[in-house]
């Protein structure tokens, strides 16, 4: 099965610049649709995020997918204190070792993680971290498409607008399973993700 690399992650309000940009409802929302648009026919792959990890046993329950053959997630043993409880719902975690600190673990995860070929990378919100998996992501994947949600704000913003030819439409722009369709082809009835929402604006 192909895979798909999703970097996503929800900065907090004080997480600057990036927390002043991000709008949480958006990032719920495009996680959602890659998953209506990809389950049963990718497999995505990420690297543990607290905030994300929960969001995906959600949708794999919510569309009732076999998760085993769905989703992979990586994750750190150096965050072992931090991990949220859904990961104990996943069989299919590649745990990788904790290095002497926290830069040097998170790049032992991510040089494991990308050790696998992708047909495409999908970056949602997120910080700083969604910025070093892009370029990770662009030198192992130098022929995969990029996908860069650029309305969902924080670093997928900062890299829409330093990489305008990689990103989707701006500010108002919400449809994002029609766009993502655009560069992961699916052959095949196409799910649309329960509770999504209908329309969505940035706070002011």
């Amino acid at each position: 099965m192909k895979q798909v690399f999703l970097s996503a992650g929800i900065p907090s309000r004080t997480d600057l610049p990036w927390g002043a940009t991000a709008d949480p409802m958006l990032i719920h929302s495009a996680v959602r649709s890659l998953c209506a648009l990809v389950f049963g026919h990718r497999r995505i792959v990420w690297g543990g995020q607290p905030a994300i990890t929960p969001m995906m046993w959600a949708a794999c329950e919510n569309l009732g997918i076999d998760y085993a053959k769905t989703v992979h997630l990586y994750q750190s043993r150096f965050f072992t204190d931090e991990f949220p409880e859904e990961n104990a719902l996943f069989n299919n975690v590649t745990f990788v070792d904790a290095g002497p600190s926290r830069a040097s673990s998170l790049s032992a995860m991510r040089k494991e993680m990308f050790k696998n070929d992708f047909e495409a990378g999908v970056f949602i919100g997120g910080k700083d971290g969604v910025l070093d998996e892009f370029d990770l992501f662009r030198a192992a994947n130098p022929k995969a498409g990029v996908v860069v949600l650029t309305s969902t704000g924080g670093a997928a913003q900062e890299l829409g607008e330093k990489y305008p030819e990689l990103s989707a439409p701006g500010g108002d722009f919400i449809d994002y399973l029609s766009y993502m369709a655009g560069f992961i082809e699916i052959t095949g009835p196409k799910r649309t993700p329960k509770q999504a929402p209908r329309k969505a604006r940035r706070p002011k």
